[in-house]
């Protein structure tokens, strides 16, 4: 009894990971990185994958951004207009710090 249920346990333990909205250290590293790339704010980030090689975290997802428009010229009405944008990215973390960051707009 005791050995099957040590087996469920461990048979979870290896289950194949869900996208994760959840932040991580290296999560948020990331997210303030790529917030500097993205011309307007992160509304959604979702991490689709995580991987550790030796020091070295490997995360890739998910991001909806919100574009709005640029500044309106002298004597023109402002639109409030925005743009929902996704993209794909791409982050490499190594020792507390972004090595690598890359967006790919998919819509």
């Amino acid at each position: 009894m005791l050995s099957m249920l040590f087996l469920s346990l461990s048979a979870a333990a290896h289950a194949v990971p869900t996208p994760s909205a959840s932040p991580s250290a290296a999560g948020t590293l990331c997210r303030a990185k790529l917030e500097r790339r993205i011309p307007g704010e992160i509304g959604d980030m979702t991490t689709d994958s995580e991987r550790r090689s030796g020091r070295t975290r490997v995360l890739r997802g998910t991001i909806t951004a919100l574009i709005g428009m640029g500044e309106p010229g002298p004597g023109q009405a402002s639109a409030h207009h925005l743009i929902r944008a996704k993209y794909r990215y791409s982050c490499s973390v190594r020792a507390s710090r972004v090595r690598k960051a890359s967006l790919t707009q998919i819509e």
